[in-house]
């Protein structure tokens, strides 16, 4: 029987009956952590959901019942949360890679881990680019690769580099797959249209070309090339949109397209950025066929049965181009031009686009769950660390989701509506919002006025100057976080969603307003109060200044002093008495201390005070782990789970 049939038999006996696997897989929770490359060019995105989609059907035929897919934020380097895992799986995109990106970086640190720790890594349909032996960022790609952790890899497209040239040890698996991506229809229930008209152009940063080898692709071109599409595809008849993979900087582009392409109706042609892979493989789904620079815009297309023409500017692409059948849909930068393009956009569309094989999907699916089946255990060494070291109970009494918490590893400093109730369904009960005034006097959750909540608000860098103060707010009500994605939220609402939640107790911070702002809020805080006694109980405010403190004291509220930073002591002049004076005043129950004051002698000296201490913020277990050691109480963050930590560390 060849080596095919023989994981063809296989996948057809786990569809069969379910492995039985051991009774450790039954008995003890599995914490597999899912390495993602997490940015706002939503194809990463897309291949890590699609990875885990695989991953939960793979553990599934694997017969493990009892797991928790942890996910990992590769930028993110903490390696303690990497320490506590049960196996560690790579999501896929092209990692082995070292000119471009800081890959040689962060995968080595990793494997050093599973190796020490004797963890179990699976490559998950990654890309290999280049090899050099003269390099020491390959050098580093291929010692880690080649350690006995590393059970299996399979590759997306330069298979044979990988083999001939990275590996130099044996792998229990390892063959060549299709990108993730390819199966993005089945992950998230989308197909393309029927009758569909319009052409979706997918536009990248213009220097993407010269990056990667291209000059001759200026911007100039691009724009000629770009306003020479949009003309061909209107003599045709045809609509059109662009869209992009999510990218600022590819937005950015695109309106300067249609600037020199003359259209005015920008509404109309071009598609709000997305956030979400989700909704990227949404927009790309309603197009009759795609003209698209971004490698997943083009897989993303072919899984939702699109035609779609790729402009190369990465060799990546025509390996797409021939993993897929259809490599003369992949234009060389140096014969891309208006006619060549639309004249393989119009075959292409003629043609139609085939589906995913069996085989192409068992090829993914076959040697991970075989990697689950005999990997796929709780390890029984240190797991119980952290709780015998620092805590006597779960996560929900340590982390504080700031700004009521953030999303997909990218998006924070929201206060929106939008979170809340997420991290309280993880398992959150500590809470922390921003409550500002609006100009005419109404209180918000918003952090600031200042330049970051302009951008994330998506007002424009000339209303800045005019957003020192804040805006009205019927204006702010009217606005949505990140391109028009995540709600805002007044502090009425905030109050009326605590009563939704049981058990959870919210930060107010009120920082930086002013004594006569301070009065407002203070003055709506027991209004609310009057309202529901419980309130009292349930709320905190946190506050920097003395004299802010004072007037917070008509509310009646415990009180968090937060350290301030040395820029904001000579700004307000707040001198070492006055700090003293709040770390020792009795309303105040706890002390807030934000990362980068935050070292082993801070706390030391901070603890005299007999007060709870809190940083803000940490995203990782590493850090978290470092400052409870020290001493310190609570954690805010932004990403880090409740549940997850729960799960990770058997915490209880």
């Amino acid at each position: 029987m060849s080596e095919w049939k023989q994981l063809c038999e296989e996948f057809r006996v786990y569809h069969g009956k379910r492995a039985v696997g051991n009774k450790v897989n039954r008995m003890k929770r599995v914490n597999i952590v899912l390495v993602e490359y997490i940015n706002r060019n939503l194809g990463d995105t897309v291949i890590a959901e699609c990875t885990r989609f695989f991953l939960e059907e793979a553990l599934e035929q694997a017969g493990i019942e009892n797991y928790r897919i942890q996910a990992y934020n590769m930028y993110s380097k903490d390696m303690t949360f990497i320490r506590f895992a049960d196996a560690v799986i790579f999501a896929g995109g092209g990692l082995i890679k070292y000119k471009r990106e800081n890959f040689h970086r962060y995968i080595p640190d990793i494997i050093e881990v599973t190796e020490k720790y004797n963890i179990p890594v699976y490559f998950n349909c990654v890309g290999v680019e280049d090899y050099d032996e003269a390099d020491e960022r390959c050098l580093r790609l291929k010692h880690s690769v080649n350690q006995t952790c590393v059970k299996g890899i399979t590759v997306r497209d330069d298979f044979e580099i990988l083999a001939e040239k990275y590996l130099e040890s044996e792998k229990e698996w390892l063959d060549k797959t299709l990108d993730p991506a390819a199966f993005a229809s089945e992950v998230y229930q989308y197909k393309g249209k029927k009758g569909a008209r319009k052409i979706g152009l997918g536009i990248s940063q213009d220097h993407l070309f010269r990056d990667y080898g291209s000059p001759f692709i200026t911007r100039a071109f691009q724009l000629d090339f770009w306003k020479g599409i949009i003309d061909g595809l209107q003599r045709e008849g045809y609509e059109w949109e662009i869209f992009t993979n999510g990218w600022e900087e590819d937005n950015k582009f695109a309106l300067e397209i249609l600037e020199y392409a003359g259209i005015e109706e920008i509404g109309r042609h071009l598609v709000c950025r997305p956030v979400e892979g989700r909704e990227l493989a949404g927009i790309i789904s309603g197009y009759a066929g795609v003209i698209a620079v971004r490698l997943h815009a083009n897989i993303i297309a072919f899984s939702m049965g699109v035609p779609s023409i790729g402009l190369v500017w990465n060799e990546k692409m025509l390996r797409w181009g021939e993993a897929s059948g259809y490599p003369e849909r992949f234009i060389k930068a140096e014969e891309i031009g208006v006619e060549r393009v639309l004249n393989a956009l119009k075959s292409a569309l003629e043609e139609g686009c085939r589906e995913c094989t069996p085989e192409e999907r068992a090829r993914i699916l076959i040697p991970l769950t075989a990697f689950l089946r005999k990997y796929g255990r709780s390890r029984e060494d240190g797991k119980c660390y952290l709780q015998e070291n620092f805590r006597k109970e779960g996560w929900e009494n340590v982390l504080i989701a700031n700004a009521l918490g953030g999303k997909n590893f990218l998006y924070c400093g929201m206060n929106s509506p939008k979170t809340i109730f997420e991290k309280y369904e993880d398992g959150f009960r500590w809470f922390e919002a921003d409550v500002k005034l609006t100009s005419d006097g109404k209180a918000v959750c918003v952090n600031g006025w200042g330049p970051s909540s302009v951008n994330k608000l998506g007002m424009e860098e000339t209303q800045q100057e005019a957003m020192k103060h804040g805006i009205c707010y019927e204006e702010f009500m009217r606005l949505k976080y990140y391109n028009g994605h995540y709600d805002v939220m007044d502090y009425e609402m905030l109050i009326h969603y605590l009563r939704d939640m049981p058990g959870a107790q919210m930060i107010l911070d009120v920082r930086y307003s002013t004594p006569a702002e301070m009065q407002k809020i203070a003055g709506l805080i027991q209004k609310s109060m009057q309202k529901d006694q419980e309130l009292k109980k349930r709320l905190i405010l946190r506050v920097m200044e003395r004299e802010c403190m004072e007037t917070a004291k008509v509310s009646g509220l415990k009180m968090m002093f937060d350290l301030p930073l040395e820029e904001e002591r000579k700004t307000k002049g707040i001198g070492d008495i006055e700090i003293d004076c709040c770390c020792r005043e009795k309303g105040v129950e706890w002390i807030s201390i934000r990362r980068q004051l935050c070292t082993e002698d801070q706390i030391k000296k901070l603890k005299k005070y007999k007060k709870k201490i809190c940083v803000f913020l940490y995203n990782s277990l590493s850090e978290t782990v470092k400052f409870l050691s020290w001493g310190g109480d609570m954690v805010a963050t932004d990403y880090l789970s409740v549940e997850g930590l729960n799960c990770l560390t058997e915490a209880k």
